[in-house]
């Protein structure tokens, strides 16, 4: 299978999970809802001008291999600085970047060729060598995040092959190696990189649309266009200016205040509210869903009575319908959003069911284990709310104690991979489901932080990830999710919301994977 095409190869029903159509047009009915409203600006793009953007968190450093790749993390991060590899669209397109080419030779060997003539900022070649340097340092845990670890751990070696061409040999044949590389799709100079981490951050080096000109920690980071930027005419804006707010509710006020030109949400109330108010709402399109996870591996939730007693306790529409002000869609019934050929609802997730909850908490209580437990939790405004709504649901039960614990995202992530957790609040999202639910679920993965490990899983998943014929892979999937629901792995309680409010004037925002946004395509109407 050979990828040439610059900006449309399209891949097919294999990447076509996620057709949550990020489109511009207006909702008939009014207001924000689910599928967003208004229209960004169109035209030619304007050339010139500072845009300020609101992201929900900051990142520790900004190492390429330590910035998440996804909407509600750091994507806007890397994005600036480094650029992108690839992206896969909403509507399973792979547009190629700094990357022109992926061959695959059978699963195993895939054949990546890097654009001719990339330079880094400070002008060493980005060539298949800097290529293979990143993408190796990226198994280092000392330096990568855990979900990039996971990522780059499915490579099990590269071999450069001349200046443009890398050979990767992956450790799992896999027809979703487009997909694989959404997490380590950020790379910096590997000179620059060799400095260390102090000073990569102080002076970070890509080939992105943007270069860093300063970054006040908890206040704002200040970077300008990129002249030598490989896609030119782009980055149009002469400057982005990046600012961090956990908290929903002030990060919407600081965009009707004026005071920044685009704002994430994750929120449906507060898209509804935006929507109604006039602005452009535009959902990210992808697949994703947030889920109350149990750890396996240590007491109460080793016991599959207790993960039962939560899963049948816990009433997912309710906490739906609080958590959003009834603004909200219905609870997932499967893991993939049923506008993808891959949907089969076959294995629904379980409706509440208070009586036969008690009676297994009774159960656990006679047994001198009366079940008690703390939902560690991101100090994100909406997952901190979830956790504090199922606190209060469970609270009726008896022979039940909970606890919520909300943290600073590094913190509550460093638990995680620290096996430091009784459940947690955590999400999953993706255009294709390959190699995301791998990671999460799959035996032996860094961020299957609730350590399942179960054959018919690890089988079903490969199925899913070695196929590329839509049925096969539906049936596959189809088993996964009939693991996770017989063995209480997980509370699915709401498609992730993903949003971007801009206010009057933003044009050239797209999507690409898990709702990554780039932003060498933003720009602003000259009187915005």
């Amino acid at each position: 299978m050979t990828l040439t095409r610059r900006r449309s190869a399209l891949i097919g029903a294999a990447l076509t999970t996620s057709l949550i159509l990020a489109g511009c047009g207006a909702d008939e009915g009014g207001g924000g809802g689910t599928e967003g409203s208004g229209e960004q600006a169109s035209g030619d793009p304007v050339e010139g001008g500072s845009l300020t953007y609101l992201a929900v968190t900051e990142p520790a450093n900004l190492d390429p291999a330590s910035l998440s790749n996804s909407l509600v993390t750091q994507s806007v991060y890397g994005n600036a600085l480094y650029g992108q590899l690839l992206e896969i669209t909403p509507g399973g397109e792979v547009e190629y970047g700094l990357i022109e080419n992926l061959e695959n030779r059978d699963g195993t060997t895939w054949i990546v060729t890097l654009r001719e003539g990339l330079t880094f900022t400070d002008g060493t070649p980005l060539d298949a060598e800097a290529l293979k340097y990143n993408w190796d340092r990226a198994k280092d845990r000392t330096v990568a995040g855990s979900q990039t670890v996971a990522s780059a751990a499915a490579i099990a070696g590269t071999t450069v092959v001349d200046d443009r061409t890398l050979e990767v040999t992956l450790a799992k044949p896999t027809a979703q190696f487009a997909s694989l590389i959404m997490a380590i799709n950020f790379v910096g100079s590997p000179t620059a990189l060799a400095e260390g981490p102090e000073a990569f951050t102080a002076d970070p080096v890509g080939a992105g649309p943007f270069t860093l000109d300063s970054w006040t920690r908890q206040d704002r980071m200040v970077l300008s266009a990129n002249p030598d930027y490989w896609d030119a005419p782009r980055p149009y804006l002469d400057e982005l200016v990046i600012r961090a707010n956990p908290d929903d509710n002030q990060r919407y006020n600081s965009l009707q205040a004026g005071e920044v030109d685009v704002a994430i949400s994750n929120n449906y109330e507060t898209v509804q509210l935006a929507g109604d108010a006039g602005m452009t709402t535009l959902p990210a399109g992808f697949s994703g869903f947030t889920n109350l996870m149990f750890n396996f591996s240590t007491a109460p939730f080793d016991d599959p009575r207790a993960r039962e007693a939560i899963t049948l306790a816990i009433d997912r529409q309710a906490l739906v319908d609080t958590l959003y002000g009834g603004a909200g869609e219905e609870p997932p019934t499967s893991l993939i959003r049923e506008t993808s050929a891959l949907y089969d609802d076959s294995a629904s997730f379980p409706e509440s069911d208070a009586e036969r909850a008690q009676e297994l908490l009774d159960e656990l209580a006679a047994e001198g284990r009366p079940l008690e437990f703390t939902i560690l939790s991101s100090n994100n405004s909406d997952v901190a709310r979830a956790g504090e709504i199922m606190q209060a649901q469970l609270q009726e039960f008896d022979n039940l104690t909970v606890s919520i614990e909300a943290q600073e995202s590094a913190s509550w992530f460093g638990r995680l991979s620290q096996n430091d957790y009784d459940a947690t609040i955590y999400g999953a999202a993706y255009v294709d489901p390959s190699p995301v639910l791998d990671t999460l679920v799959g035996t032996g993965s860094a961020t299957n932080f609730n350590r399942i490990s179960d054959p018919a899983l690890d089988a079903a998943l490969e199925r899913g990830r070695l196929s590329d014929d839509p049925d096969e892979r539906r049936e596959a999937y189809l088993e996964v999710q009939q693991v996770l629901v017989d063995q209480s792995a997980m509370i699915v309680y709401t498609w992730s919301p993903a949003f971007l409010i801009t206010s009057e004037g933003v044009g050239g925002i797209r999507f690409y994977g898990s709702g990554s946004t780039p932003v060498d395509g933003l720009w602003l109407v000259s009187d915005a």
